[in-house]
Order: C-alpha cells, then structure tokens, then sequence
C-alpha cells in the first residue's frame, strides 16, 4: 500500500468546511485552505470539483509568495497612503486586485488542465458547442454556468468589461455573478472565456 500523500484545497466558500465526505476530522478553516492527506483517499473529494482540488506544492508556495507580496506591498502603503491622491489610491488599488486576479487565474488553469487530463471519473463529457476537443470536454457545471453568462453579455455594454489593468477586456465578475446567479471569481470567467475562445 502507498504511503504517498497529496494536498486537496478547499475551493468552497464555507468557512470551518468540516470533513462529510470520509467523516474524519480534518477541517478546511478557510476557502484556500489546504489539507495533505493519502493519495487513495483524495478522489473521494474530487468528485465534488466545486469544493475541492488537487494542488501541486510548486502551485500552493507560488501562491502563498503572491500573498507576502501583497501583504508587503499593503504593509508598504499603509503608512503613506495618506498622503497619495485619490486617483492614485484607486489605480494602485486596481492594480492590486488585478494582479492577484491574474495569479489566480493561472493556478486555476493549471489546475483545470490538469483536471481535463484526468477527468474524475464521474464527470459526464460536455461539449461547449463549439466542435470542442478531448481537452476542452471536462468544463465543470459551475464553469459552464460562467460561460453560459459570458454569452448572455451585451458587448456594447462597457459596465460589464474591465476597461484597464491586464484584464482589460475581459468580462466583470460583478455582472457575470448576476447573470450566472452564483458569485463567480476572474479566475473562473478567464477559465471559461479560454473555453468560449478556444
């Protein structure tokens, strides 16, 4: 028997996720928190892809980086955001909020493509319409509830795209939310728009 072991995030949006899927005591205190645990016991939890995933080492340690620098950056800012103009406080605070939209959206797209080469076994092949291939087939319900809503968009519309920042383009979370009727991050309309465009 394998003593291998791998680490599962809770991708939810409890807080204090207790264990009901193996009934044991482990607990996820936060969305993004990770639990290690024995290989074999992990499929359990990803056959509910919308609360939990698998998460490399190298994915969880670029993540946790990308948080210091943030925590840097604010610690950096809150003592001389007094004397910054108003303008630049809401730029910076943009900029902020895009880059870690950004960072997100990469490990979710590693994780999905690491979920579309081994789909969980239980996951029903679904075509997005658009004469999709084998890697564009294991789209979660939950994504494509995003890409229903990025479709439903009116690209006239300039509320719902982002108009600076590198997601420039791309669809709001607020909007996509509404229409999707689940809140929905920049990381899953990216994911989805990826498959819209792919």
């Amino acid at each position: 028997m394998s003593n291998k072991t791998v680490l599962v995030e809770y991708i939810g949006k409890q807080k204090n996720r207790g264990d009901d899927v193996l009934n044991t005591p482990r607990v996820w205190p936060t969305p993004g928190s990770v639990v290690e645990m024995p290989e074999r016991e992990a499929p359990h939890y990803l056959a509910h892809p919308g609360e939990w995933r698998i998460i490399t080492t190298e994915e969880l340690e670029q993540r946790d980086a990308a948080r210091s620098e943030v925590e840097k950056t604010v610690q950096t800012l809150s003592t001389s955001w007094k004397s910054l103009p108003l303008e630049d406080l809401y730029a910076l605070n943009n900029e902020i909020a895009d880059e870690i939209d950004v960072r997100e959206a990469e490990l979710r797209a590693k994780g999905a493509q690491a979920k579309a080469e081994t789909p969980a076994q239980d996951e029903a092949p679904v075509s997005t319409g658009d004469g999709d291939d084998a890697s564009k087939v294991a789209a979660s319900e939950r994504i494509q509830k995003v890409m229903a809503a990025i479709k439903q968009l009116d690209p006239n519309e300039k509320d719902n795209f982002a108009q600076s920042g590198p997601r420039k383009g791309a669809p709001k979370t607020g909007p996509v939310s509404d229409l999707a009727g689940i809140d929905v991050t920049a990381a899953e309309i990216d994911e989805a728009q990826a498959l819209l465009d792919g």
